[in-house]
């Protein structure tokens, strides 16, 4: 009886390799998404473009790649799945969800409410939840007819973008999908989402939306949509964009230019290097107050004089100086914070900074009570900004051993 069981786990083992990779499909059968375009059409039809590319091969081929590396398919359909399963009618390859880098979205659509469209990408768990997710002003069409000079490549085009966007200049809000879907389920915080255009190469210019592509084209992050819910109610420029990243701690490195201490007239450019902001809130009756603190540290970075021939003063080593320029940039970010917070308030009725979502953990109680009439409560809320700036001289090292003969200080 041994014997038998034996030679029958003998033949199983054996037979393991024969089955091979039974739902194996070669790289070339599949069409590669990098990225996805939804918008609304005529008769309220969601319209689908899914970019894709050939896949590249690691290793060399001695044969060059294609000239444009991303072909657009579209099609529409009464939903997103239905759109999506009708580009295969002419398509005839798979589509591979696992690489798309972003997913831009029309604004008609996002005017309606994004929400129910994107149900399909959510369930679907082959689609990459890292990508980036964009806003375009008007259709998405003119982003996918971009053909960019520096970097071909699409998977890694975008990445490229938001990677310079974060780490140089903070004035758009990038939100991948995971995190944009965590947003639009949490009551308490409404979403902002970076505003995808194209930069015209030739004329230096962004491009308005409906304008004609040139054939030297680039990606351009051009500021942030705010959400209500999951509605676009609205934008904001790059600036704006940029005190809200300070507002919520998230500027990595940004500049920004304020009045010169020594005249007015005068600029001076700010290198932000740190940034961190706190937020606190609580309901006092029937009202909510909060305050927001934010810190920055930076670095003169540059100076600018209106008046021809005037040249910078050496401050290295007034502490006062640095203190004054710390003033102004102090005044310009609690007046930017200010003022972003009240379009927040009268225009958007979008709370940005999530003073529902601190409620909700911190008061739970008190937030059953108010969370139904939350929009009344933030459109009323009193809100304060304080700001603190440290400006960092610069590391000046000089002797102060006493000098000898000859005017020279020792050492030197």
């Amino acid at each position: 009886m041994h014997k038998k069981v034996w030679v029958f786990m003998l033949l199983l083992a054996c037979s393991l390799p024969l089955s091979g990779c039974w739902n194996r499909i070669e790289p070339e059968e599949y069409a590669w998404i990098t990225y996805v375009g939804l918008d609304l059409v005529d008769g309220g039809q969601v319209k689908v473009d899914v970019c894709v590319m050939p896949p590249l091969s690691p290793v060399p081929t001695g044969v060059a790649p294609p000239e444009k590396l991303m072909h657009v398919f579209s099609a529409t359909g009464d939903t997103v799945f239905e759109a999506v399963r009708r580009v295969n009618a002419y398509m005839p390859k798979r589509l591979f969800w696992p690489y798309l880098q972003a997913l831009v979205i029309g604004e008609k659509l996002a005017r309606q409410g994004v929400e129910q469209h994107l149900d399909a990408l959510f369930r679907n768990t082959r689609v990459r939840k890292n990508a980036w997710v964009f806003i375009a002003q008007g259709s998405p069409d003119m982003v996918f007819e971009v053909n960019p000079q520096i970097e071909k490549n699409p998977a890694t085009l975008i990445d490229f973008l938001v990677k310079t966007e974060s780490s140089f200049l903070g004035k758009s809000r990038v939100i991948r999908l995971k995190d944009f879907q965590q947003e639009l389920a949490d009551p308490g915080v409404d979403p902002l989402v970076s505003v995808l255009g194209v930069w015209d190469a030739e004329q230096q210019k962004l491009l308005p939306p409906g304008a004609a592509v040139p054939s030297k084209s680039e990606f351009a992050l051009n500021g942030s949509a705010v959400f209500h819910g999951d509605e676009l109610v609205g934008w904001l420029s790059p600036d704006e964009s940029q005190f809200f990243l300070l507002a919520k701690g998230k500027m990595k490195t940004g500049l920004i230019v304020v009045p010169h201490p020594d005249n007015p007239e005068n600029l001076a450019g700010i290198e932000i290097i740190g940034n961190k902001a706190g937020l606190e809130a609580k309901v006092e009756g029937d009202q909510v107050r909060a305050a927001v603190k934010i810190k920055i540290t930076g670095n003169l970075g540059d100076q600018w004089f209106k008046v021809s021939g005037e040249k910078a003063q050496d401050h290295s080593e007034d502490p006062e100086f640095y203190r004054q320029l710390g003033e102004q940039l102090e005044r310009k970010v609690k007046a930017g914070v200010e003022s972003l917070l009240a379009r927040s308030q009268t225009e958007f009725h979008s709370d940005i900074l999530g003073l529902g979502d601190y409620i909700c953990n911190r008061y739970p109680n008190d937030w059953e009570q108010i969370k139904s009439g939350w929009e009344e409560y933030y459109d009323k809320a009193a809100i304060e900004v304080e700001v603190k700036v440290n400006i960092l001289a610069p590391n000046v090292l000089r002797s102060r051993l006493p000098k000898q003969s000859g005017g020279e200080e020792a050492g030197t």
